[in-house]
């Protein structure tokens, strides 16, 4: 979907439910007409005589959509459910898939889910090519105790980036294997990286692993090298503790760590098919808590003129601005729970 033209709710909610990978939401979407649209079987009630203003504004909005659709051709973008073809639900069904991987703990099921159907994630382009398709490398987070929660280049979609970050996942998850005390996962995610063999397997596992990421780290340019090689590291410490969910490594072990690994691999998706990495909902809370942060800094009053005379309105409009100032989508990424529960 081309975003510039998702103006109404409905086209919204649908690319936010693609950008998401919400499977279930998007089918009954797909079979769900977009408000506006008329049924194949209208009801009385639709069954009227359209107005003369009523005729005019179909008019106009049929010369609109015949515009679009000139332009819908040329791009193969779509709006509302026909961005839901059945090519697109499967595409989201893999996707899917490979995000519950990663969140279980099932690194390899997940890397092979992504040689398979999307290999461009994992696969860095051409030199031909790399200056024209390479995203640009964001900064790295930075190095505190408790951002190992979070990935190394975490929004970066670079091939190398995501390839590396899974690997020191699985290292992770391996290391789960290893020391009982630290937080494991499912049951059907360990046996799907030891296969159920003994203690010592899943060690040599890990070992081959942090040799693995040590090789892939010192490939990379000077800064992204020396990131890795610090990460590297700090992995290598987790040996170190008996304890290591008690430790300052222990961001290492915690779920934030899959989950913002999950949303690095589902942009990493969306960015190999040519589509926004950001969804259009997204968009708009982060222009509009942008717009109350500005006006807020310069001394502006956001409340508006007309609340001012009703205590009703004056405390909606203050408890809005209030909230919309706390950046709620900024705490590793956007959720539209999490968003709705903070206006709430």
């Amino acid at each position: 979907m081309d975003k510039a033209r998702a103006s109404t709710l409905h086209d919204i909610v649908v690319d936010y439910v693609i950008n998401n990978a919400y499977v279930g939401t998007a089918r009954v979407l797909a079979h769900t007409p977009a408000p506006g649209t008329p049924s194949a079987t209208p009801t009385p009630q639709e069954a009227h005589t359209p107005s003369l203003m009523e005729q005019l504004a179909a008019a106009r909005d049929k010369r609109r959509a015949e515009a679009m659709d000139v332009d819908e051709t040329s791009n193969g973008a779509g709006t509302g459910a026909d961005a839901l073809s059945p090519a697109t639900l499967e595409g989201l069904e893999q996707r899917r898939a490979i995000l519950e991987h990663i969140l279980s703990g099932a690194i390899t099921p997940a890397v092979d889910a992504l040689a398979a159907h999307f290999p461009s994630v994992l696969s860095p382009p051409s030199p031909s090519t790399s200056a024209s398709v390479s995203p640009p490398t964001p900064a790295p987070r930075a190095r505190t105790g408790l951002t190992h929660a979070t990935p190394i280049f975490a929004r970066s979609t670079a091939p190398e980036h995501v390839a590396l970050n899974l690997q020191i996942q699985q290292f992770i998850e391996r290391f789960r294997e290893i020391v009982p005390s630290a937080p494991s996962s499912p049951a059907s995610s360990i046996g799907s990286l030891n296969g159920g063999s003994g203690r010592s397997a899943p060690l040599d596992a890990a070992i081959n692993v942090l040799a693995a990421i040590n090789v892939a780290a010192l490939k990379l340019p000077g800064a992204q090298r020396s990131e890795y090689l610090k990460e590297l590291h700090d992995l290598s410490g987790l040996f170190a503790y008996s304890y290591p969910e008690d430790s300052e490594l222990a961001g290492f072990l915690d779920q934030k760590r899959r989950v913002a690994l999950a949303a690095q691999v589902n942009a990493a998706i969306l960015h190999s098919e040519g589509r926004v990495t950001q969804s259009y909902l997204e968009q708009i809370a982060r222009r509009t808590s942008a717009i109350y942060e500005t006006i807020t800094d310069r001394n502006i009053d956001p409340q508006p003129v007309w609340a001012g005379t009703d205590a009703r309105g004056a405390g909606a409009a203050y408890r809005i601005s209030e909230q919309l100032k706390r950046r709620p989508f900024q705490k590793g990424g956007f959720d539209l729970h999490e968003y709705v529960y903070e206006m709430a």
